[in-house]
């Protein structure tokens, strides 16, 4: 069983294409990933793909409520955050994402006046261990904030911070937002093909000008 296919260097993503197009005698291999379009075409057309339905969110309430001692809105932002997965939830928690969130919603206010990168460039050895976590939480403030402008509460992820997003989504500009998500999601996509932190985000600001 081979967890976060996605997340597998090129190098092992190569390896596995080359035992799958050899399998030996009745290996059965079950690869497991949560986006599908980051997986190697190549590997994809070798396997049979099984797609699971999404757990409601009353179960994972249900299993979270008798596993952890957390409030019903921190599960809910919980089932937000992680789209639903018991697997990202628990790997979250262990991470400590709840303190996590606090810790940078606090300082969100700089990222208003400094640009964002070259402040997540000075915090890189605070929030080093937390590096997908970080810009997880950063992508969901800052769509919240430009749901907030247009007066889409109900889309929100940090619903229990509304009346924080409101004041933040008069501050910040729509040119001001796009910018933001548009960095944080290329960085993203930059890490998920690991390439190293600081040279994704020198890599932005050099093409951003």
């Amino acid at each position: 069983i081979i967890n976060n296919l996605e997340k597998m260097s090129d190098g092992a993503s190569s390896a596995l294409l080359k035992i799958l197009e050899e399998p030996t005698g009745n290996t059965i291999f079950i690869l497991i990933t949560s986006n599908i379009n980051a997986v190697f075409s190549t590997i994809k057309s070798r396997c049979q793909v099984v797609k699971f339905e999404d757990v409601l969110e009353k179960e994972i309430m249900e299993y979270l409520n008798k596993k952890y001692n957390i409030n019903e809105d921190n599960i809910r932002y919980l089932i937000r955050i992680s789209d639903g997965s018991i697997g990202k939830i628990e790997k979250y928690l262990k991470k400590d994402i709840l303190g996590l969130r606090i810790k940078i919603i606090d300082s969100i206010d700089s990222l208003n006046k400094t640009n964002t990168l070259l402040n997540l460039k000075s915090n890189k050895k605070e929030f080093e261990e937390y590096t997908e976590e970080m810009i997880y939480i950063l992508i969901s403030f800052f769509k919240d904030i430009l749901m907030c402008k247009y007066k889409k509460y109900d889309s929100i992820i940090n619903f229990d911070m509304k009346d924080i997003l409101i004041e933040f989504s008069k501050k910040y500009s729509l040119d001001n937002l796009i910018k933001k998500l548009e960095d944080l999601n290329y960085l993203n996509n930059l890490l998920s093909n690991k390439i190293n932190y600081e040279l994704a985000i020198n890599k932005i600001m050099i093409e951003g000008g």
